[in-house]
């Protein structure tokens, strides 16, 4: 399922600084239906990974700020995909 995805198998604080950028994106309204879908895709991805218990000894701290920066991209791509 997860196979093809970017973002799960980054290193924590690339996950971290990719929802950043993604999160400033989708402020600025800066990606098309095809992106969005594919914000889905990873973040939804990202997501099921970290509900399994598939990324041990991280940083508590640095998960937190992980895992809040990626409920917020969840939201926004939510309200917006059709």
């Amino acid at each position: 399922r997860l196979k093809g995805l970017i973002l799960p198998t980054l290193s924590l604080s690339d996950q971290i600084s990719d929802l950043e950028k993604i999160n400033e994106g989708l402020k600025e309204g800066v990606f098309n239906a095809e992106q969005l879908k594919i914000i889905k895709l990873e973040t939804s991805g990202l997501a099921r990974l970290i509900a399994e218990g598939k990324q041990p000894n991280v940083p508590t701290d640095l998960a937190e700020l992980r895992n809040k920066l990626l409920k917020q991209v969840i939201d926004v791509v939510d309200s917006n995909v059709v």
